[in-house]
Formats: structure tokens, C-alpha cells, sequence
């Protein structure tokens, strides 16, 4: 499978990429050179992190939050690589200081459902942006906001490589009252409702179902899947757009244009949205019977997104006006890097057609990082397209990286 990716010179241009200079020409190296090579710098990625986290906006924000968690979850799959005890010891020290809890508090009688969409309609009359503040000040902390349970991705791996049930208790507790509750409301106020379990923004299809599918791969629950499985095709039948094959951010995007006229369509979203999907499919049962719908949204967005790559790798900010926000995004490139190359590895998808996109990403990846390990051109926190720099971090592209360079490791291997 890999003698065409070596013929398209996957890796020819990410050797070139390091600062170090090297005796042998770029032809020459062999796959467990380049594979040496990009697991080096995914060490060093992650290492510069970690002592850096706390200098950065979504590192300071606490392990359960997204932003670190998103992290922690491509640095769960450098460990299945690299099996480095100490990286194991790292990820076990965030899940032990959180006491392998998703958030602290689950949402009461003064900050339920209905308390919600009374703020938000106070926001409605009056505008005041303190009234969003409190609501998600109260609402980031609740065990049922999606965005909370990217960390469960990290606590399920850790129950499978420790064969223990200690990393799932308080989750399987508050995923057991999240399906026998079974949510089921109108989620175009996004902001009403999304502190309470729904999936009202696109981005959290990479936070909470892919922690639903690993825990029922854990805990064998069918119930968990079937739950997700709900609750993603609500999100998407709200937020997919079948003309684009692609994912509004959530429903306040609908009637918003770029610059250019073009649809609003965020790379950092749809990414994410691509991300959750590969995650999904990795547990999802053959049998399945929603599994091919999974496949074929995987297809179309894979199709769509490659079309709209640049000729240097990245992706911009913006998938339908690129010229608003120039610059590439590094954390957007990543999941779609990651995605695309799994759909290789997997055989979902034509190696031909993108292995040529799967290069020019890795190698745009490869650029973005520093000599000492910083990934840069990452996009700031937020809902909207924006412009960045070189200098630019946050530690989810941390995590973004270090998911499309463990797949880039795996079609190294073959």
C-alpha cells in the first residue's frame, strides 16, 4: 500500500523541514528514518507543552476542560506508538489530579435547562453580554456539557491499557443520566441549551460522541452507542449542509456571509466534525446499522475538504472565502490531515486520490513546528474564522498534530 505514498514523496519535503541539517540526501532515507524523524518531533511538540501550558489561554483553563483535553488525546495516541512510560505517567497524573471526574457539578434546580433559556432570553431583550458570561461561567463546569467530555476519551484508554474500571465510575454514572434522560429539544438557540447535554455546535461531535463509543468499547453497552448515535444525526440534520458537505458551527451561522458571499463555513469546525467522525468509525461495530451513513458522510466531507486544501498544505480559517483570513491554520490542518490519513489507513479511501493532500499536510504540519517543538499558526479560541501568525499556539493544536502525524507514523509502516 505504501509503495505509491513513497513514489508521491509523502515525506520527501518533511525531512526538509527540520532545522537540523541531515548527511543523507531526502531519496535515500527509509521509512524507519522518516518514521524516526516524525516521532521525534512529536515528542518534542508535546514535551514543549507541557512545560508551557500554563502560558497559554486553553492550557490555563483546567485538564477537563477542551481545549487540554483535546491535547491529552493526541498524546494518548503518541503513547500507543512510542509506549514511553513516562508520557503513560503523565496523562495518568491529569486523569488522577481531576479524579477521573468530567466537570464538577451536574446542573440543579437554579442552573437547569429552563434557567438557561431564561438568561438567554434576557440576553435576547437586553444584550448584555454579562448575562452569556454567567451562563457559561455556571455552564462550563457542568458534567453534562459536551465540550467536558472530551477528557472521557482519555479516562476509556486508560481503562483499556490498565484493564480497570476506575477511570469510567463517575462517567458511566453521568452517561447513564444523560441517555435515561434522553434530551430531546429544539437546539437553534444554541446558547439556551447547550450547557445542558445537547450537541448544538458542530465542533462538540469531536468532544462527546467519540467518548460515548469508547466507553460502550469498554464497557460493552450497546446503550452508549445508541445514545450517540441519536444524538449525532440530530446534530447533523440541524447543522450539515448536503449543497456544501459541510458543517455549519451551530444554527446562529445560517444567514451569515463572508466577503465574499460565500456561506460561513469554519476549517477549525468542520475539522473537528471529521475528527469525531474517524473516532466514532474506529469503534463502531461492522454490523452496525447506522455505520454506513457514518461512511458515507466521512466520503463526502473527505471529497469536499481536499477540494478546498491550498497548494501549500494548510487549510484557511475560512473554507469558502480563504482570501479573508490568508494565512494558514495549523489545528484545522491537523484533524483533517488526521482524518483523511486514517481513511487511508482504514481503506475507506482511494490512496491515490489523497495520499497527495495527506502530504502536503503533513508537511505544512511539519513547518508550523518550531526547533524547540512549538506548533505554530494555531487559531485562537473561538467560534469564527480569525487571523493568525506564526507565533501563535494553543494546546489543542498540540493535539491536532499529534493525531495527523500518528496516522502519518501508521502509512510509514505499511
Amino acid at each position: 500500500m505504501f509503495k505509491s505514498l513513497s513514489y508521491l514523496g509523502l515525506m520527501s519535503l518533511v525531512s526538509l523541514c527540520f532545522s537540523c541539517a541531515q548527511n543523507k540526501e531526502v531519496n535515500e532515507k527509509t521509512r524507519p528514518e522518516m518514521q524516526a524523524e516524525l516521532l521525534a518531533t512529536m515528542e518534542k511538540s508535546h514535551d514543549w507543552m507541557w512545560k508551557n501550558r500554563q502560558s497559554v489561554v486553553g492550557g490555563s483553563r483546567g485538564d477537563w476542560n477542551w481545549t487540554n483535553a483535546t491535547w491529552f488525546v493526541g498524546s494518548m495516541e503518541l503513547y500507543k506508538i512510542s509506549k514511553n512510560p513516562e508520557l503513560l505517567q503523565q496523562l495518568k497524573s491529569v486523569g488522577q489530579g481531576l479524579n477521573w471526574t468530567i466537570g464538577d457539578r451536574t446542573p440543579g434546580k437554579d442552573h437547569n435547562l429552563d434557567w438557561y433559556r431564561a438568561e438567554y432570553a434576557k440576553f435576547q431583550n437586553t444584550g448584555d453580554k454579562k448575562i452569556v458570561d454567567a451562563m457559561e461561567t455556571a455552564g462550563r463546569k457542568n458534567t453534562t456539557f459536551a465540550a467536558n467530555h472530551t477528557i472521557v476519551q482519555v479516562y476509556a484508554d486508560m481503562a483499556k491499557i490498565e484493564n480497570s474500571d476506575i477511570y469510567l465510575k463517575q462517567t458511566t454514572q453521568v452517561f447513564g443520566q444523560l441517555y435515561n434522560a434522553n434530551l430531546d429539544v429544539d437546539m437553534t438557540d444554541h446558547l439556551a441549551v447547550c450547557w445542558s447535554g445537547e450537541w448544538s455546535w458542530c465542533d462538540s461531535l469531536f468532544m462527546s460522541p467519540p467518548a460515548f463509543a469508547k466507553v460502550y468499547a469498554v464497557k460493552g453497552d450497546i446503550r452508549y452507542l445508541d445514545f450517540m448515535n441519536r444524538k449525532w444525526w440530530k446534530t447533523h440534520n440541524l447543522l450539515y449542509d448536503k449543497q456544501q458537505m459541510l458543517f455549519y458551527r451551530d444554527a446562529t451561522y445560517f444567514d451569515k456571509k463572508e466577503a465574499n458571499g460565500e456561506k460561513v463555513f469554519s476549517s477549525y469546525a468542520n475539522a473537528y466534525v471529521m475528527g469525531g467522525l474517524v473516532r466514532v468509525l474506529e469503534v463502531l461495530p461492522e454490523d452496525y446499522p447506522d455505520r454506513a451513513k457514518y461512511l458515507q458522510l466521512f466520503k463526502e466531507m473527505a471529497s469536499k475538504v481536499s477540494s478546498l486544501q491550498a497548494e501549500d498544505g494548510f487549510w484557511r480559517p475560512s473554507l469558502l472565502d480563504p482570501m479573508s483570513f490568508p494565512a494558514g491554520e495549523s489545528s484545522g490542518t491537523g484533524l483533517f490531515c488526521y482524518a483523511l490519513a486514517w481513511g487511508i489507513n482504514n481503506g475507506h479511501l482511494n490512496e491515490k486520490v489523497y495520499s497527495p493532500v495527506v502530504k502536503r499536510s503533513i508537511n505544512a504540519l511539519m513547518r508550523s513546528v518550531n526547533q524547540e517543538g512549538k506548533v505554530g499558526w494555531v487559531q485562537a479560541i473561538g467560534k469564527d474564522p480569525k487571523k493568525i501568525q506564526a507565533g501563535d499556539t494553543e494546546v489543542y493544536g498540540v493535539g491536532a498534530f499529534l493525531l495527523a502525524a500518528s496516522e502519518v507514523y501508521k502509512l510509514l509502516g505499511k
